[in-house]
């Protein structure tokens, strides 16, 4: 089996592509962006190309080339640009996408998985999967995608049952919970007032020694999987006799406070200096929204995805990474 990862140079695409070499695979890996220093010890045991995903030309060549079986897609553009310029994201998110399809299709690739977003579904405010009861999503709950990037993630997951039906493309789409990771604590700011934004805020400022404080918020919830586990489920997908589901969702599957995020940063690094009011109201743009619990259930029983990192011991291996990058 040979892995083509699209974006393995990205946040997510990097673990992948670690997580691969470990399990003995040597993955093709296509970016723009150049491997950031870690991808240096993995010299010799993966195939760099700085590619565009918007030449269909060069993606087939490079599936042909290697004679590649199988697609991660996770190649993407995202963030608030997309409001003020959408058609720089639509010719990576979705003209680049169906590129990726095509070379697929066009080449004999077996099966692709791409990365989607749980902000395809329809806001979880005043339903049970929103605050108090906080009850897991599963797939089959409504859609709703409202801004650029999850109208242009849902469109793409619908293009890709379109191959899967047409022409038998075994694909699948991952709904990734909010995932926390080292790289995202060394570029942390909460200026878009975004949960996951304030998450990693609150990691960046304890390794720091900065003091932190919100109104209120402590009692928030919210499903938090460490960029590990969905690396893993990657490779599941990847190595899983058959996709019985075209979309799964990817997370840990258990809620946890803003209030437990700071108890495991008050143990990793002593004299943290953390004051949040309770409520479930973490600050304009972070409403509870889209950042409910996801029902994982079929992805155990598909893939056999398993959360591996514990809520405690995901963050301590999270703050340690993150340690090594800001040195």
């Amino acid at each position: 089996m040979k892995i083509m990862v699209t974006g393995g140079t990205g946040i997510v695409g990097s673990y992948v592509v670690r997580e691969l070499v470990r399990c003995g695979h040597r993955p093709v890996v296509v970016d723009l962006a150049p491997p950031a220093g870690s991808h240096d010890q993995l010299a010799g045991t993966a195939d760099y190309y700085a590619a565009d995903i918007r030449e269909l030309s060069v993606m087939l060549e490079l599936c042909q080339t290697h004679g590649v079986s199988t697609i991660f897609h996770l190649a993407a553009l995202t963030g608030r640009a997309s409001y003020h310029q959408p058609m720089v994201p639509f010719r990576v998110n979705l003209e680049g996408t169906m590129n990726v399809f095509e070379a697929a299709r066009l080449t004999g690739v077996r099966r692709l998985v791409m990365a989607s977003s749980r902000n395809v579904y329809r806001s979880f405010e005043g339903t049970p999967h929103g605050p108090p009861s906080y009850l897991p999503v599963p797939e089959e709950y409504p859609p709703d995608p409202q801004a650029p990037y999850e109208v242009m993630k849902f469109t793409a997951e619908r293009m890709g049952m379109f191959y899967r039906s047409r022409f038998g493309l075994e694909f699948a789409a991952f709904r990734f919970a909010t995932y926390y990771a080292a790289e995202r604590i060394v570029a942390a700011n909460d200026r878009s007032g975004a949960l996951i934004e304030k998450m990693h805020t609150l990691m960046l400022n304890s390794l720091r020694g900065r003091p932190t404080t919100y109104a209120a918020g402590s009692e928030r919830k919210v499903d938090c999987v460490y960029v590990g586990d969905l690396a893993r489920a990657f490779v599941l997908a990847g190595e899983a006799p058959s996709l019985p589901s075209a979309v799964y969702n990817v997370g840990s599957g258990q809620a946890k406070t803003i209030a437990d995020l700071v108890h495991v940063l008050r143990l990793a690094v002593p004299g943290t200096r953390i004051d949040i009011g309770a409520g479930h109201d973490f600050g304009e743009g972070a409403s509870p929204g889209r950042t409910g619990v996801l029902d994982i259930r079929r992805a155990c029983r598909d893939l056999g995805y398993r959360p591996h990192w514990t809520f405690q011991d995901g963050v301590l291996e999270c703050l340690e990474r993150a340690r090594g990058l800001m040195v």
